[in-house]
């Protein structure tokens, strides 16, 4: 082989040797400068549970027994357990029988108190004061009466005394001539007196309205009214409002039990 043809060979592997650095620098570049791939994730929100292994009681930040103030049955339920339920909402209501029957009667006493301060206020009728004088000459005419049979059975009597001293007529028609004197004589204070509760009556007609009668009339008012707020107030705790907004946790009670006042109907 002549020297130019080794000289050559060499070039030629020099050549080959650049080339491949040449190219080896430049996939190294590459590599490093290119671009990387990007994965686009679109989050999905899921339902996690999670399981706490341990024994322990899970509450509320504020716990509370809901009830009514008295004794009564539960009529109804508005609420389940696990119900979210919003401060003041109606949750359950109770029957008092007791609580109903007073309000009843209150209703009566104010209604009666009522009707005796409009009497007592309103002043006389002509026919009231009319009959109340009739009323009065009625009993006059009865001491009237009575004065005549007394007259009579005095006379009757006093003849009757005359006859049993002489022996003309016995005993027994004697003290019945007595007795019937006797029993005249109580019929005309009885009559008497009915005269004077009769004018003390025809007095308070036409005198009315008393001024004391009105006061009193309006103090009894007053005092029924307010026994039947006091009603009123009992009947209206027979609804139960839920005090916090919160969750039901625990119903106590059923349609149709009884509870007490100190029992929680459900918890919130």
């Amino acid at each position: 082989m002549t020297q130019t043809a080794v000289r050559n060979r060499s070039w030629g592997k020099w050549l080959v040797a650049v080339l491949l650095l040449v190219s080896i620098a430049w996939a190294s570049l590459w590599f490093f400068r290119r671009p990387k791939l990007v994965t686009i994730v679109h989050p999905v929100r899921i339902l996690l549970t999670e399981t706490i292994a341990s024994s322990a009681r899970v509450g509320g930040v504020q716990e509370s027994a809901v009830g009514a103030q008295f004794s009564g049955t539960v009529e109804r339920l508005f609420v389940r357990i696990g119900d979210t339920v919003k401060a003041g909402q109606q949750i359950a209501t109770l029957r008092n029988d007791v609580t109903q029957q007073q309000k009843k009667q209150a209703r009566v006493a104010v209604g009666t108190a009522r009707a005796r301060l409009a009497q007592a206020s309103r002043a006389p009728l002509q026919s009231e004061i009319k009959e109340a004088v009739q009323q009065v000459n009625e009993a006059k005419a009865q001491v009237a009466q009575a004065n005549a049979d007394l007259d009579l059975a005095a006379k009757q009597y006093d003849r009757n005394q005359q006859l049993f001293r002489q022996g003309l007529i016995s005993r027994d028609e004697f003290e019945r001539a007595q007795s019937n004197r006797d029993s005249l004589e109580a019929r005309l204070r009885t009559a008497k007196a009915t005269v004077k509760v009769r004018q003390a009556q025809l007095a308070t007609v036409e005198h009315r309205p008393v001024a004391e009668d009105v006061q009193m009339a309006r103090a009894q008012l007053a005092e029924a009214n307010q026994a039947l707020q006091v009603a009123e107030q009992q009947s209206k705790e027979a609804t139960i409002t839920a005090p916090f907004a919160g969750v039901i946790t625990a119903l106590n009670a059923e349609e149709g039990q009884t509870v007490g006042s100190n029992g929680g109907v459900m918890a919130l």
